[in-house]
């Protein structure tokens, strides 16, 4: 094995450890244990390597204790919780850049995918395009994608939203 290996190996079980930790703090009797371990997880889920942890968390959704499992399924859903780092909300999936392999099968499938899950296609505001886009953005995420990557799409789409909106006037929502 190599030392780089070696490594690696060892961070992954370090970094897999501080979240077993973390876990069986979720049940703490005090409070303030509870509220600082979901935080600690939160930014676990939130780094780089928190696919690392995220089965982890996952399977503590289903403990027998109440506690644990809600503010489990909560850090998990921080894990899929991306937005983009200078606009206020997700932008529409039809800003997917050109460049995106199958771009208009995707646009449909997802918009389709949204309407399926309840939302209207002719919700205000476009809000059936904003959730087709965060259902994008999870499968990006589960299929392995890193956060810092699939934040930099959100950034651009995000971009090319409000140079439209700013051409066609519309106001800001």
């Amino acid at each position: 094995m190599t030392s780089a290996l070696a490594t690696l190996l060892f961070w992954e079980t370090l970094f897999d450890a501080q979240a077993a930790a973390l876990l069986g703090k979720l049940g703490d009797e005090r409070f303030f244990v509870r509220e600082a371990a979901s935080a600690a997880l939160v930014r676990l889920v939130r780094s780089d390597d928190g696919r690392a942890v995220l089965a982890r968390v996952q399977g503590a959704t289903h403990h027998p204790d109440p506690e644990v499992s809600r503010r489990a399924e909560c850090v998990v859903a921080e894990f899929y919780n991306v937005r983009p780092s200078k606009a206020a909300q997700v932008p529409w999936i039809d800003m997917l850049p050109p460049t995106v392999k199958d771009r208009g099968v995707l646009i449909s499938e997802y918009c389709r995918r949204s309407q399926e899950a309840g939302c209207p296609s002719n919700a205000p505001r476009w809000t059936n395009y904003r959730y087709a886009t965060s259902l994008y953005v999870g499968d990006l995420l589960r299929s392995g994608q890193p956060r810092a990557r699939v934040q930099l799409l959100l950034d651009e789409m995000a971009e090319v939203e409000q140079k439209y909106r700013a051409k066609e006037k519309l106001k800001d929502e």
